[in-house]
């Protein structure tokens, strides 16, 4: 699943815990879906930040110096 998925997957359920009395199981399962998929998110971001990390250092690696 993307990560423009989970997130819309994330706000459903807040809005469907904040808009409806649900039974307690429910919404727990619900909470704890959220749960997991903002995990997925937080380590998809900590994954991106890595990659771009990396991209920079290579960057500063180049000489662009076109003068030479």
């Amino acid at each position: 699943m993307s990560y423009e998925k989970m997130l819309e997957r994330i706000e459903e359920i807040v809005t469907k815990l904040e808009k409806e009395a649900l039974p307690i199981d429910e919404s727990l399962k619900l909470y704890e879906e959220a749960g997991e998929l903002v995990k997925k998110c937080y380590e998809k971001i900590k994954e991106c930040d890595g990659k771009v990390i990396e991209i920079s250092k290579n960057l500063e690696e180049i000489d662009f110096d076109v003068d030479k």
